[in-house]
């Protein structure tokens, strides 16, 4: 009996330790993401472009608040035009989540250092086309 209680405490002490650690990865990434980060380039397809600084217009960035607020500011380089986007977001599992609004659910894979964010869009059938945004902060 003593065995079986040994075993069953030891079990839910792991499982215990092994969410906690979760909650805490994705409580960091939360953290982390929050802030302003500037557009510094897209792959897709195999092709990379450059996103450059326009002292004139300004540069595309992406902004994550508190309370999983979320907005995109998308600059066009030739008419100056700027565009924003806003919604939420969530990050789970490295795994980051945007619902702009009247927009449907953007998921991306998440790779996240102190000035560096990278969103991994999935493959996506019947083409499996890859894409990825680089962002930094300033």
């Amino acid at each position: 009996m003593k065995k079986v209680l040994l075993l069953l405490s030891l079990t839910v002490s792991t499982l215990f330790f092994v969410s906690c650690s979760k909650e805490d990865e994705n409580t960091q990434q939360e953290k982390a993401i929050i802030g302003k980060w500037y557009l510094h380039s897209r792959k897709y397809l195999g092709r990379v472009d450059i996103e450059e600084y326009s002292s004139i217009c300004g540069k595309s960035y992406i902004q994550f608040k508190e309370g999983n607020k979320y907005q995109r500011v998308y600059i066009d380089k030739k008419d100056c035009y700027e565009k924003l986007f806003y919604g939420t977001y969530s990050v789970n599992d490295n795994m980051l989540v945007i619902k702009e609004e009247y927009r449907s659910e953007e998921r991306y894979t998440l790779e996240l250092s102190e000035d560096k964010l990278i969103m991994k869009k999935p493959e996506i059938p019947p083409h499996n086309y890859k894409s990825s945004l680089i962002y930094r902060r300033l």
